[in-house]
């Protein structure tokens, strides 16, 4: 369980990293995050960032994996929430109502009802997460920042 544990969070570290740095790259997110080590061409300052974070909430949450799974679950369940709306708003229209809306309508209620009975404090934790995302993207607008995907410029 030990060795599994470390795996996952190695690969979930280096994941994470890459993500805030891509994300730095393309102005979502501070300039600092974006600087690549010049030999070992990794971003060495979104790792350090990730581990230190990673140290803190694990010394925070000694004892408490409940909670820590619980709001793990949030976050998952909320993410599955939005996709099931994406794939209904993406197929509207499309002529295939069972499919394309009844389908996803019926993982939304279920995937509800089980975030609905979800810890309290998952939940209080989670709609924070929520707010300080929902405030980074009224910044990024009104700075004036794109916040959309564009396909092509991911790949470099």
């Amino acid at each position: 369980a030990i060795g599994a544990a470390i795996a996952n969070a190695l690969v979930a570290q280096a994941a994470t990293s890459r993500l805030l740095f891509a994300m730095a790259r393309d102005r979502q997110l501070p300039q600092f995050l974006r600087q690549i080590h010049p030999v070992t061409r990794v971003p060495q300052r979104a790792i350090l960032l990730v581990a230190a974070l990673s140290l803190v909430l694990g010394l925070f949450f000694v004892g408490q994996i409940n909670l820590l799974a619980s709001m793990c679950n949030f976050g998952a369940l909320t993410a599955f929430l939005l996709l099931h709306v994406a794939v209904a708003w993406h197929h509207r229209g499309a002529g295939r109502p069972l499919l394309h809306v009844l389908v996803p309508l019926i993982g939304f209620i279920i995937l509800a009802y089980v975030l609905f009975n979800a810890d309290v404090y998952a939940k209080v934790g989670g709609s924070c997460w929520m707010v300080l995302g929902l405030a980074v993207l009224a910044f990024l607008r009104l700075s004036g920042r794109t916040t959309e995907f564009k396909a092509n410029d991911a790949v470099h």
